[in-house]
């Protein structure tokens, strides 16, 4: 069904999480393109496992990506929600802080550079 216009652009947070909604998307006609920024995922060894395995991921169901490793950073971000007053995360005020940021990042990708499917797929660079 994908091709007929409809295009989504998804946030991942990593590769697993993704499938389902991909495939989903994929059934109600949707051509969709990944993207990975995370500005705090930590420690940074987790941050590299969640990334190959989008990359993974998204060799094997053929999906197109765009990467956006230059967010990344956690100092940044620690600062940010001790500012914010949410460090504690009580009520998940940190937790829906960190899908507003993520959705936002998305929102900001022009629909142009979503749709440069092919030339989209260096997964060491940042989004182009």
């Amino acid at each position: 069904m994908a091709g007929n216009g409809k295009k989504v652009l998804l946030h991942a947070c990593c590769g697993p999480c993704s499938i389902m909604c991909i495939q989903s998307l994929r059934d109600e006609g949707y051509d969709v393109t990944g993207y990975f920024a995370n500005p705090n995922i930590h420690p940074v060894s987790e941050y590299f496992r969640r990334r190959e395995a989008m990359e993974q991921v998204a060799e094997q169901m053929d999906l197109p990506m765009l990467w956006q490793d230059d967010v990344y950073d956690l100092p940044g971000w620690l600062k940010m929600v001790h500012d914010l007053g949410i460090a504690d995360n009580q009520g998940y005020a940190r937790c829906g802080y960190c899908y507003e940021s993520r959705l936002a990042l998305t929102c900001a990708i022009p629909a142009p550079a979503a749709r440069r499917h092919p030339g989209n797929r260096n997964p060491r660079r940042g989004v182009r």
